[in-house]
């Protein structure tokens, strides 16, 4: 999925999976990765993290992982 992301030209990859940076090298990837840490993926215990994850997206470099939690 990164590498079609990648072809798209997608700069960022939003994700709740915590373990994507332990299972990809995203080092040399070309796209930033955040990671939303939440207790679930309900809307509920998502919407407190947006304004750290649109941070989060405007300040991503290429191959950076940035966590979010809440």
């Amino acid at each position: 999925m990164l590498d079609a992301a990648e072809r798209a030209a997608f700069v960022v990859r939003l994700t709740g999976d915590q373990n994507l940076p332990f299972q990809q090298n995203l080092n040399t990837r070309r796209i930033g990765v955040v990671v939303l840490c939440a207790p679930s993926n309900a809307l509920e215990d998502l919407l407190p993290l947006v304004p750290a994850t649109l941070k989060a997206i405007d300040d991503i470099a290429p191959g950076q992982v940035v966590r979010v939690e809440a």
